[in-house]
């Protein structure tokens, strides 16, 4: 589990200066996200300039810019940041009209940034969510073996504060 020891040192940042990245899976409501913010608000007040997208959201940019021609210069605007969020990865599958466009991203961002990634399911189910298995092979291949992963479980947080709620009315 996330002993307060291991939030202290990822905390501190040098997972992100060491441009590696923080996958962070588990069920709905379990707090991936709240984790995943507080670790992005620590980078920022440690001085990295941090993005966060849902998942949707970055495909919806990504799909701009190969619909605009301007992938190049929507790459090059990502690589401003140091950390780039990633908020419910694989809840639907990555369109196929940007899987190269998100390989070039990964691979360009990957030399001098992280990624924080939130998902509800395993490593082994992200390849499924890509339509050509070589692509998908080259970005897992590029996210998930310079990640650190933390796999947390329990119930809901949003079931535990239903429950806590309804016993006091």
């Amino acid at each position: 589990g996330l002993t307060p020891q291991t939030l202290n040192r990822f905390s501190e940042c040098t997972w992100v200066h060491n441009h590696k990245n923080l996958n962070i899976l588990g069920p709905t409501g379990i707090g991936k996200t709240w984790l995943a913010c507080a670790f992005a608000t620590k980078a920022c007040l440690n001085g990295y300039k941090t993005k966060f997208f849902r998942s949707s959201e970055l495909i919806e940019f990504l799909n701009q810019a190969v619909d605009n021609a301007i992938e190049n210069k929507s790459i090059n605007h990502l690589c401003k940041f140091d950390l780039i969020v990633v908020d419910d990865f694989g809840l639907g599958n990555i369109p196929s009209n940007i899987e190269n466009l998100l390989l070039d991203l990964i691979d360009t961002f990957s030399a001098k940034g992280s990624f924080l990634i939130t998902s509800q399911f395993s490593y082994e189910l992200w390849h499924e969510k890509f339509h050509n298995p070589t692509i998908a092979d080259a970005i897992l291949d590029r996210i998930i073996y310079n990640s650190y992963t933390f796999e947390i479980s329990g119930d809901s947080m949003r079931k535990v504060s239903f429950s806590a709620e309804t016993a006091t009315l």
